[in-house]
């Protein structure tokens, strides 16, 4: 689901710029807005899962996703549209690395490629929910819209956060760190 929601943001982006005038001064940024935050996303996690654990990694980018969610939800002006589609890009691209150390640390070798591969499969879906979500919401208000893109975003929250309550923390991480006994 984390791969999932990483398109969904993706998409989203773009959609969320027709809810306001965009300045003209600002087009040239909309082209590498959505690519730029993943990547800083990456480049500071990584480190940051090496020091504190994936696990609390994905909280972090969930609670990065509600706070995004909600900004994006509730923005009025192109500014803040970005400064909230940056908060949930960041996050997006927090997860990616991780949620990718993470299954190779935790699968058995036998199982990773498949898990690699359903994982991967699992980012088409998002941007096909979005382009549903787009599509349904593209005759109504833009508030209409809004809510269903948020609405979506929530729903997927629950299922992370049920989900990764009862994952465990990589093994290989928790030895790393000197916790053998619990690894």
């Amino acid at each position: 689901m984390g791969m999932f929601l990483e398109s969904y943001i993706l998409g989203m982006a773009s959609l969320a710029t027709t809810w306001v005038t965009i300045p003209p001064d600002f087009t040239a940024i909309l082209l590498s807005w959505s690519p730029f935050w993943p990547i800083i996303g990456i480049a500071v996690a990584w480190p940051v899962s090496d020091r504190i654990g994936r696990k609390d990694v994905f909280y972090i980018t969930m609670a990065m996703y509600g706070v995004g969610a909600i900004g994006i939800t509730l923005s009025y002006s192109f500014y803040l549209i970005l400064i909230f589609i940056a908060i949930l890009l960041f996050a997006s691209g927090g997860e990616l690395n991780t949620i990718m150390a993470l299954s190779q640390e935790i699968m058995p070798r036998q199982h990773r490629s498949s898990t690699m591969l359903l994982e991967l499969n699992f980012i088409p879906l998002g941007g096909l929910v979005l382009a549903g979500v787009a599509f349904s919401t593209a005759y109504g208000s833009i508030f209409f819209q809004r809510i269903m893109i948020a609405g979506t975003t929530v729903i997927v929250l629950i299922v992370l956060l049920a989900s990764r309550r009862y994952l465990p923390e990589s093994f290989l991480w928790l030895a790393t760190m000197g916790h053998e006994k619990q690894a």
